[in-house]
C-alpha cells in the first residue's frame, strides 16, 4: 500500500502541470472517470495509484471551493444585512412622513376651526346668520341609522341563505357572489345618482330621509352581506355537525 501511494505521488508530480490547466468542472468529470473506470475491473493497486495521484489536486480545489463558498456566503450576508437597513431606513422615512402629514392636517383644522365653534352653530334653527349644523348632524344621524335598520336584516339573511341554505356550488350562489363584489366597488356618487333619478325622480319622494336612507342602504347592503357571508364561512363544518349530533335543528344551529 505504501509503493502504490509513493506511485502515485510520483505521477501527481509528473502530471501536475497538465492537471493545473484543467478547470473545476474537468477535473471532477476526469475523477468521476477513473472511479467509474476503477470499478468495471482495473487492478485494484493502479486505480488507487491513480486516485492517489489526483486526490492532492482535488483536495486543493476543494479547499479553494470552500473558501469562495464562505467568501460569497459573507458577501450575501453583508448585501442582506445592508438592503434590510435600507428597508427599515425607508419604513421610518415614509412613517415620519405619514405622521407629520397627519399631525400638520389635524392641527391645521384645529387652529382654523376651534375659534370659529361658537354657540350659533349648535342653535336648533337653521338661517343665514347662524348656519347651523344641527339640523344636518340630525339628519345624518337618523338616515344613517334608517339606512342601516333597511340593509343589516337583508344582507344577515342574505348570507345566511349563501352559506347555510342554498346548495354550495350552485350557479345561483356564484352570481350573487359575483354581483355583490361588484357593487361593493362602485363608487359612491353613482349610488347617489342612482338614488336621485329612481327614487327622488321616479317614485316622486323628493329630497326626502327616506330616499336617502334607501339609497344609503342599497351602498352598505354588499358590505354587510361579504362580512356576515365571510363570517360564517369561517365557521368550521365540525361545530354544525355537533349541533345537528345534540339535535339542533339548522335555524337554532345558525343563531347559536
Amino acid at each position: 500500500m505504501t509503493q502504490i501511494k509513493r506511485s502515485g505521488i510520483l505521477m501527481y508530480f509528473d502530471m501536475k502541470p497538465v492537471l493545473e490547466r484543467l478547470s473545476d468542472h474537468e477535473v471532477k468529470e476526469l475523477l468521476l472517470a477513473i472511479l467509474d473506470y476503477g470499478e468495471n475491473g482495473v487492478v485494484p493497486e493502479f486505480h488507487s495509484a491513480t486516485l492517489a495521484c489526483f486526490w492532492p489536486l482535488l483536495a486543493s480545489r476543494m479547499d479553494a471551493d470552500r473558501e469562495r463558498y464562505q467568501q460569497r456566503v459573507e458577501s450575501n450576508r453583508r448585501a442582506a444585512r445592508a438592503q434590510a437597513a435600507a428597508l427599515r431606513w425607508l419604513v421610518r422615512i415614509a412613517a415620519f412622513l405619514t405622521a407629520a402629514v397627519l399631525v400638520f392636517l389635524i392641527g391645521y383644522i384645529l387652529v382654523m376651526g376651534i375659534p370659529n365653534l361658537k354657540p350659533e352653530l349648535f342653535a336648533w334653527e337653521y338661517n343665514s346668520e347662524n348656519v347651523s349644523l344641527m339640523p344636518a348632524l340630525i339628519n345624518t344621524v337618523l338616515m344613517t341609522a334608517f339606512a342601516l335598520l333597511i340593509a343589516t336584516p337583508l344582507g344577515i339573511f342574505a348570507a345566511i341563505w349563501l352559506v347555510e341554505y342554498a346548495r354550495r356550488g350552485s350557479k345561483l350562489v356564484k352570481v350573487v357572489r359575483v354581483t355583490t363584489e361588484t357593487l361593493q366597488g362602485i363608487p359612491s356618487i353613482v349610488y347617489g345618482l342612482f338614488g336621485m333619478l329612481f327614487f327622488v325622480t321616479q317614485l316622486h319622494w323628493g329630497y326626502s330621509l327616506i330616499a336617502g336612507a334607501f339609497t344609503l342602504a342599497i351602498m352598505v347592503l354588499p358590505v354587510i352581506m361579504r362580512t356576515t357571508e365571510e363570517a360564517l364561512i369561517a365557521v368550521p363544518d365540525s361545530y354544525r355537525e355537533g349541533s345537528f349530533g345534540l339535535g339542533a335543528g339548522k335555524l337554532r344551529t345558525v343563531f347559536t
